[in-house]
């Protein structure tokens, strides 16, 4: 019908491109008042449209309704907890379950079904198995916001059912997800074991198309509500066709669209990884790798150890504060609050201007916080930091005058405070003569400058998102969070004080690189801006499948710390292959998508022209209409593809198979509208 002939013998690398995609969901404001009864307001199908055959429906549930559901083992869930408590007094039907495809967002036959309580595992048994039946699929995606707990017995469930809903789910390859916008609400270990994010073969669906479809369905729940059983399924069934029908008039639009940000996607994506990747190690690569391999070829075993969980312990408050402590001490072994030796060298020299550099920064952002309503004490104490500092920047000024006499050429400005004073280092001095050894030695310590400021700031990310969330998650109460708020202001400062650290050896270096015609000196070093700033995981930020890493967490070495910072560093690098894989893949898919319409729709026109033949009415004018009838929708789908194929024709595979004519390509979108009524005669 819409597949290319022989898919079931393709390659094992291909196979997935054929699997279905189904997404489990409820409705509970399509409710139905307990008025009327089958008898009195009957349906006019029986199971031929979405809804199930009501009568067989009601007696499997008849018969299981007493069936004690188990509670989530994961977060408290109400759909699995509250299944038996959803308020069902004076209703007949307290909403409806339905199945959709997951990845158009269409209601499929008889996936649709009423619901007497809550969202009772065997009403959505009963739904799932219906819409498979007769299905020959090899590969099974299904989607459910309880999938974890929906799963765990499912297939023992499925023998209470009758023989024709029966499922052979062992020679079927079957995943189960959670949607991406229920996922955090879940336990950490679903988070990545039920995650579309990082499971192979799955491209950028989101699960989330039942959610899509209620905003169309849910205006008519009020006039539905009040309707009788039969007449409220057949206008459900006609609403849901309707959505069906405008979502193939759509498929155009819509998958021209996700193309274009597929490939978009796809190459930042890939260039993102190829870049993060050139920074890791053989040896972690080769590891990594492995590990993912087999966790994506065995994602039901939970025997495999999963490469996207931390191996490490997580930071803590204390922690936190423990590592903020050893950062001051290691400040302290650098010597920044020592005072300078009158005997200097020239390295020693230059070592201390950073270090007096460093403590301008620091008084800057210090004098900076006061605000405009400084107290007595705390303007007596600046003064006597400044006069500190002053009298340092002195002492070292007069060895500096033995080793760059340049810097007396034009005198010193005195007049600035002690923070604002220009040290004259030899990245400064552009037009003065100056010891090119200094110059080197300069250089030499800015780069190393600008790697330490990575370094610690990567660390204050690190600490800084993890306060965040454990903050968010854990603290309560007023006393509590003005600790926390403490802490995460400390961490702020440092964070800061360490970029405008990077930013000034950057400036340095970009001014040495000429005075020292030094070429290709950057490698992984770039201009730092803001947007750049940002930790592995942001919990505040974008999406899993559209983030980026940016460019300080793709140094060298950062696998190589000896400590448990190469945890979070092996967990991103497998996310972000997971994001290169996944966009990938979602190009593919909509290729085998866009020819899989194309041959679905003159599969269609084909049917409606056999009609034609069978079609047979009261009379020879009743005769004519059925057959003009089935001659406009025939023609109505060759429109449509050949519409479809025009707009494709860039992505499309170079043949679509046997029998699919495209010579009418050019041709535009049909008119759908119901033509005008014809005008009465008034002189009748």
């Amino acid at each position: 019908m819409n597949l290319p002939d022989g898919w079931e013998h393709a390659s094992k690398d291909k196979q997935w491109l054929y699997a279905t995609f189904v997404a489990i969901d409820a409705n509970f404001r399509l409710k139905r008042r307990n008025v009327s009864t089958n008898e009195a307001d009957p349906s006019l199908s029986k199971g031929w449209s979405y809804f199930v055959e009501e009568a067989d429906y009601k007696l499997y549930l008849a018969e299981h309704l007493g069936e004690a559901q188990e509670k989530s083992t994961c977060s408290s869930h109400n759909a699995v907890n509250m299944a038996d408590t959803k308020l069902s007094q004076g209703l007949a039907a307290t909403g409806v379950g339905t199945i959709d495809c997951a990845r158009h967002n269409m209601k499929r036959g008889n996936g649709v079904g009423d619901l007497q309580k809550g969202e009772k595992y065997i009403n959505m048994d009963y739904l799932f198995f219906s819409t498979l039946r007769n299905n020959s699929l090899k590969i099974l995606n299904v989607s459910y916001d309880i999938a974890c707990q929906w799963h765990k017995h499912i297939w023992s469930r499925m023998e209470s059912l009758p023989q024709s809903h029966h499922l052979n789910h062992a020679s079927k390859i079957i995943h189960f997800f959670v949607p991406k916008f229920h996922l955090p609400a879940h336990v950490a270990k679903c988070q990545s074991l039920f995650s579309f994010n990082f499971t192979r073969f799955v491209g950028r669906t989101d699960g989330e198309a039942p959610e899509r479809g209620w905003s169309n369905i849910n205006p008519v729940a009020s006039s539905t509500k009040n309707m009788g059983p039969g007449c409220r399924r057949d206008t459900l069934d006609d609403h849901f066709g309707d959505w069906n029908w405008k979502k193939v008039v759509g498929l155009g639009a819509l998958l021209l669209n996700k193309m274009k940000d597929a490939l978009i996607e796809r190459a930042e994506h890939q260039a993102a990884f190829d870049e993060f990747d050139a920074v890791i190690s053989i040896e972690h690569r080769a590891t990594w790798l492995s590990e993912m391999v087999i966790w994506e070829q065995n994602p039901n075993d939970t025997t495999v150890p999963n490469p996207l969980e931390m191996k490490a312990i997580a930071i803590t408050q204390a922690g936190a504060r423990l590592r903020l402590a050893e950062l001051e001490a290691n400040e302290l072994e650098r010597g920044i609050d020592v005072s300078l030796h009158p005997e200097v060298s020239p390295s020693v020299l230059i070592a201390s201007g950073l270090d007096l550099e460093e403590e301008q920064h620091r008084l800057k952002s210090l004098v900076e916080s006061m605000g405009m309503h400084v107290t007595d004490t705390q303007r007596g104490s600046i003064v006597r930091m400044r006069n500190s500092l002053r009298r340092k920047i002195e002492t070292w000024a007069r060895v500096q005058v033995l080793y760059m006499p340049a810097v007396l050429q034009g005198g010193r400005d005195d007049q600035h405070n002690a923070e604002d004073i220009v040290l004259s280092l030899p990245s400064w001095m552009k037009n003065k003569p100056c010891d090119l050894h200094l110059q080197n030695i300069e250089w030499e310590l800015r780069y190393a400058q600008a790697y330490d400021a990575l370094e610690e700031l990567r660390q204050c990310l690190r600490i800084h998102c993890s306060l965040l969330t454990f903050k968010r998650e854990w603290i309560r109460g007023q006393g509590a969070n003005t600790r926390a708020q403490n802490t995460l202001t400390r961490v702020h400062a440092r964070h800061t004080a360490c970029v405008k650290r990077y930013r000034s050896a950057w400036t340095a270096l970009k001014a040495l690189a000429t005075l020292l015609k030094k070429r290709d000196w950057k490698g992984r070093l770039q201009e730092l801006a803001d947007d750049h700033i940002k930790p592995l995981v942001d919990p505040f930020g974008v999406g899993e499948g559209r983030r980026q890493v940016s460019w300080i967490w793709m140094m060298e070495g950062i696998d190589c710390n000896g400590d448990c910072d190469d945890d979070g560093v092996r967990i991103e690098w497998c996310k972000s292959r997971a994001r290169a894989l996944r966009w990938t893949e979602e190009v593919e898919l909509l290729t085998e998508e866009m020819g899989r319409v194309i041959r679905f729709l003159h599969w269609d026109a084909q049917r409606w022209d056999e009609r034609k033949g069978q079609l047979a009415g009261e009379n020879p004018a009743h005769t004519e209409g059925l057959h003009a009838y089935a001659a406009r929708q025939a023609h109505i789908r060759r429109r449509l593809a050949a519409h479809f194929h025009a707009l494709w024709a860039p992505y499309l595979m170079p043949t679509l198979g046997p029998g699919i004519n495209t010579i009418h390509a050019e041709l535009p979108l049909p008119d759908l509208t119901m033509p005008d009524a014809p005008l009465m005669d008034t002189d009748a």
